[in-house]
């Protein structure tokens, strides 16, 4: 699962050892869920720093536009000191930018849903970038450093076609035969070893398999060669290895390079250097471990206060109650079961009558209690919640919206604080908007409700605020739905 694989990668390094021990202590791997308390302490200690990071992670991602999360993400872990780091590293980097540049366009295009960004981010995995960003804005002459297949379709003044020494040519493994209705394989399977690969089976009659394979590789190469060979507008620079001639890619085009001009080799200039270098005192250091230091407080300074409306309560505090709710995790599963099904309802006039069938309820329940770590128990659980909200008034005054958004992020700067969160529901009525903020709360009688929405008040305004500066439009009504007791609370 994509978690796992998380846990195992670069950022976290949880060793097979530790994943394992993790799931025998009663483990899940859902980060919503809490770590098991059988856990021995180095488990805990490997786990809890990736918990909390993919915590943080999960907040941005319902507070944030998707844009402004993937890129807190990514600084958080080093993205993009790490593709500078790595060969042709500023062209790494440059692609994680353009990725974010793009990303943004789809916002401004109306994509504003965090799983949508994800799914536009695999697919520009998958289908490439064709041009480099330039991360110094200018700053640098304009070289481009690129592979054959990026360059299809591009031309520049000058082309070097450079690395002679490297050929990329090897024994084929995999053949694919596209001839039928149903694509057929033949695949050679090997092991690695230090002298190279050591084959262990081989498909029958590999032998002609070989030989065809070789000969799409060499047609393919022949392309490449092609596309290397016509880049160029007005000069084209072609690097040879005299000493071991096979060895380059570009060896076929040297026959029709024997009358042209050979240019000198480079020399590169000494290297300069100081003549008395100062040497390296005590004082030298300090000063330098104070300059380090006053920079790292000046960069980690906040430029701006921060403001989210979950953060917002009355001045006397949260209303006092006898009994214990159902946590985090369960407010965040019943906000995703919403979510989903104001989604699924479908668009138009407001005819929607909201009813669900049994058998789409249970397939969402199920799915929801599987992503958020959760056995049967909790899936009927859900099953019940959503059962009732569904037959709910305040469900049927949704459903005769003619337009309903789910979980709307959203941030605004006022006064120089910078205030972010995500507006749970709003649906057009009458002459505006109808703003709503899902509670999972446990309530306890009349009084205790009341206290509570007075609680809330502070937030469910700020919400009408930001709403009515950002989309310049009235907001009608802003309102409470306390799940538990099916009640909707109107300010």
């Amino acid at each position: 699962m994509p978690l796992v694989a998380a846990l195992r990668g670069l950022f976290f390094g949880i060793s097979d050892d530790h994943l394992y021990r993790f799931k025998m202590a009663g483990g899940q791997f859902a980060f919503l869920r809490d770590l098991p308390p059988e856990a021995e302490g180095d488990v805990r200690e490997a786990f809890e720093p990736a918990w909390e990071a993919l915590h943080r992670f999960w907040g941005w991602s319902r507070d944030l536009p998707p844009s402004s999360a993937v890129q807190k993400i990514a600084s958080d872990l080093g993205l993009l000191p790490l593709a500078l780091a790595q060969e042709l590293g500023r062209g790494r980097a440059g692609y994680l930018l353009q990725a974010l540049e793009l990303l943004r366009e789809q916002e401004r295009r109306g994509e504003t849903g965090f799983s949508r960004a994800v799914e536009f981010l695999l697919r520009l995995q998958e289908e490439g970038l064709e041009e480099e960003l330039d991360i110094e804005g200018g700053g640098t002459s304009a070289v481009r450093v690129m592979n054959l297949h990026k360059a299809k379709g591009l031309e520049a003044p000058v082309v070097i076609l450079g690395n002679p020494g490297r050929s990329v040519s090897h024994e084929p493994n995999l053949h694919i035969i596209r001839e039928a209705d149903e694509a057929r394989g033949y695949m050679v399977i090997e092991r690695a070893t230090p002298y190279g690969a050591q084959a262990l089976a081989l498909p029958p009659e590999w032998d002609r398999y070989r030989e065809e394979e070789k000969g799409y590789q060499e047609a393919e190469a022949v392309r490449l060669l092609y596309v290397a060979a016509t880049r160029a507008r007005d000069l084209l620079l072609v690097s040879t290895y005299p000493r071991k001639p096979e060895n380059s890619p570009w060896h076929p085009l040297e026959r029709f390079l024997e009358d042209r001009e050979a240019l000198p080799a480079f020399e590169p200039p000494p290297a300069e250097t100081d003549e008395e270098p100062e040497p390296i005192t005590l004082s030298l250091l300090e000063a330098a471990e104070e300059e380090m230091e006053a920079a790292r407080a000046k960069m980690s300074s906040p430029t701006c206060a921060r403001l989210r409306p979950a953060e917002v309560g009355s001045e006397g505090g949260y209303p006092q109650r006898s009994t214990r709710g159902r946590g985090t995790a369960w407010g965040n599963l019943i906000h995703a079961a919403l979510e989903a099904l104001v989604k699924g309802l479908p668009a138009g006039d407001g005819g929607a009558t909201g009813d669900c069938g049994e058998e789409e309820l249970r397939a969402l329940s199920g799915k929801l209690a599987r992503e958020h770590g959760g056995d049967p128990p909790l899936a009927d659980e859900v099953l019940r919640a959503l059962r009732e909200i569904t037959s709910s008034p305040f469900w049927r005054r949704v459903c005769a919206s003619p337009e309903r958004l789910p979980e709307v992020p959203f941030g605004i700067q006022e006064n120089g604080t910078c205030i972010t969160g995500a507006v749970d529901l709003a649906f057009r009525e009458g002459g505006g908007w109808a703003l709503v903020d899902y509670k999972t709360d446990a309530v306890e009688g009349e009084d205790h409700l009341r206290a509570l929405a007075d609680y809330y008040a502070g937030q469910v305004d700020l919400y009408r605020r930001c709403w009515e500066k950002i989309t310049g439009e009235k907001v009608a009504e802003c309102g409470l739905f306390f799940t538990t007791v099916l009640r909707y609370v109107k300010y």
